[in-house]
Parts: structure tokens; sequence; C-alpha cells
């Protein structure tokens, strides 16, 4: 994903939505995001259950400023998540133009 109009002045959408999604889990649970391996279930590694997976949805929604399929929530590592909501920016860069 590359710099767009939702975002501008960024450079790296990709690291940028990274980092808010870490932001949003670090949140709700108050871990490092630096121990989270991103291809190993996210709920497993950091204790998540499910009202606090959906507190995180709810973060990184608000933070990404997009509405989120219900798909997210079907979603195990960190990379399934990311690539949810990487999907759905990629959607409304479309439509918007």
């Amino acid at each position: 994903m590359a710099k767009n109009r939702f975002y501008p002045g960024i450079k790296d959408m990709t690291e940028t939505l990274r980092k808010r999604i870490y932001s949003a889990i670090q949140s709700v649970v108050n871990i490092d995001p630096a121990i989270i391996d991103p291809a190993k279930n996210l709920r497993e590694q950091v204790n998540l259950d499910s009202m606090q997976f959906v507190a995180v949805l709810a973060k990184a929604r608000n933070g990404i400023q997009h509405e989120l399929p219900i798909s997210a929530m079907e979603a195990n590592t960190f990379n399934d998540f990311f690539a949810v909501l990487e999907g759905e920016i990629e959607k409304a860069e479309v439509v918007s133009k």
C-alpha cells in the first residue's frame, strides 16, 4: 500500500497502518507490541478474550477511520487482521476515485 489521499503526507501507509493496529492492541491489553509474532494466533499470544478483541477492532476502526467488515472478527493472526484492514482501505480508495 502506498501513500494515498486518505492520509496525506504519509509515505509508508503500510507501516502507519501496522502501528495503528499495534497501538489498538496495546491500549486494550497493555503489552509491548514487539512480542507479537504476526504469523501466530493473536488472541492466544496476548490472551485476548472476545470482548477485548471487539475493543481492539473498535480502536483499530477509529484509528484508520474506516468501517470494518464482520470478517475482521474471524482474523486469527495479526497478518490476517492487517489484511482485512488493508483491503477495506483499498476498497475505499477505489470507490472514492
